[in-house]
């Protein structure tokens, strides 16, 4: 495994030479060619992450990625053993690119191509993972991207500008896909349509979280968007369909094992805002959907007794306000809650299968939920060339319950206990 990062690295070092020979004409054989690279270069960060919290938080990528404080956890003398600080320090969010230009087919007037990776995505930190890998085609309104990418619902041009390596999630969609992506642009309008295969964030179910339940639905993800920039004022909506198979045999009374037909169907739909000026930037995004573990939002669904499916609604929302270029400041807002089912059901034993729940210690069989969550970040960057500096104080908290059923048999939480947590982030950035 060492050799073969070693032959990597390489590789990727000799690049800008080989580039740089082309540039002299020592391959003008292939510059001629029409599908030929023509241009390339390597991009990325050398960055260094530091952090500090007092709870106990749900986290992921080495504690680099926090997404709501843990519930209680309650001792025989009443301690909280949730209630325990811990920090750290690593540098394993190192990105690396290659960036692809040359001649477009099928008409277009340019290809690009992208690969990047970084080193967060594996659970012992040696191998690199694949963080975007696409091909995109631009006509002279339209363009068409065909890879891995981030997944429509994110907006990639409405990135929250915090240090954290959240970007903002739980509070928005976080999921980069295989897709293939349209947008066709007219003046200041922009229409987008997307089919999206899950990948590398999957959806949870019965066998745990796994890509397995929407490849036998078939169906892929559609996503259908449009947007109005003008280059400072961006406002747009989109809307989403995913379709599920989580279960795809069932038993009968009989024990006698039947094929499932039946899918999980659910929609979503968004809705944002972003207007810079000068230095001043504001952002807000909501985000009112069913099912969208796979993007890292609380929620999920239920399986009764009987296979049927309810999908729980789900919000998410926030707004950064923003201010400065060398040295920027910024405030980061976030709102999340598990709104309930709309479907109800009678049956009396049920699974929930999502994001959002933690099995209680004490017993391996019981869950607790977030009712609804919210987060309060303060951001510094300082910005001078190729570098950036950042410090960050957030406050997470989150409403812990029960799921329970209404009188009309939909399901919903209860809120019980509240847990919160303060978190200090500081980041190194070398950027080139």
């Amino acid at each position: 495994m060492s050799r073969l990062f070693v032959l990597i690295i390489s590789l990727l070092i000799s690049l800008p030479f080989s580039a740089q020979n082309t540039s002299l004409g020592a391959t003008q054989n292939l510059a001629q060619s029409e599908t030929s690279v023509k241009t390339w270069n390597l991009y990325g960060f050398v960055r260094s992450d530091f952090f500090a919290q007092n709870r106990n938080t749900r986290t992921a990528v080495l504690d680099l990625f926090p997404l709501y404080p843990m519930p209680e956890y309650l001792n025989g003398i009443g301690e909280d053993l949730n209630n325990s600080p811990s920090a750290g320090l690593s540098s394993i969010t190192t990105r690396m690119g290659l960036k692809f230009n040359s001649a477009g087919i099928l008409g277009a007037k340019k290809h690009t191509g992208i690969i990047e990776t970084d080193f967060g995505g594996s659970s012992d930190y040696i191998l690199m993972r694949i963080r975007k890998a696409y091909s995109q085609l631009d006509w002279e309104n339209s363009h068409l991207i065909v890879g891995q990418t981030w997944h429509p619902l994110f907006v990639e041009h409405l990135m929250p500008n915090v240090v954290s390596l959240n970007t903002g999630a739980p509070y928005q969609a976080f999921n980069r896909s295989p897709q293939i992506r349209y947008n066709y642009r007219k003046e200041d309008f922009n229409l987008t349509a997307a089919v999206v295969y899950q990948l590398m964030y999957a959806s949870s179910g019965p066998k745990g979280k796994s890509i397995q339940y929407q490849k036998d639905a078939v169906i892929p993800n559609l996503f259908f968007g449009a947007e109005y920039n003008n280059g400072k004022l961006i406002a747009g909506i989109g809307g989403d369909f995913k379709a599920l198979r989580p279960e795809r045999t069932y038993k009968d009374i009989a024990d006698i094992e039947h094929i499932n037909t039946k899918l999980l169907n659910t929609y979503s739909g968004t809705a944002y805002l972003m207007y810079t000026h000068n230095k001043f930037m504001l952002m807000s995004k909501t985000l009112l959907g069913q099912n969208l573990s796979d993007h890292s939002i609380i929620g999920g669904y239920i399986i009764d007794d009987k296979h049927n499916y309810l999908a729980l609604n789900s919000l998410a929302s926030f707004a950064q306000i923003q201010y400065g270029k060398l040295h920027q400041l910024g405030l980061f807002g976030g709102y999340s809650a598990i709104l309930g089912s709309t479907k109800s059901t009678e049956e009396v034993n049920y699974d929930f299968y999502g994001f959002g729940a933690e099995l209680i210690p004490s017993n391996n069989s019981q869950y607790q939920y977030i009712k609804d969550m919210f987060r309060v970040m303060l951001t510094y960057t300082y910005n001078p060339q190729n570098w950036r500096l950042g410090l960050e104080l957030e406050y997470n908290a989150a409403n812990w319950g029960d799921l329970s059923k209404n009188s009309i048999n939909q399901f919903k939480i209860s809120a019980k206990d509240y847990t919160a947590a303060y978190r200090l982030h500081a980041i190194v950035m070398y950027l080139f």
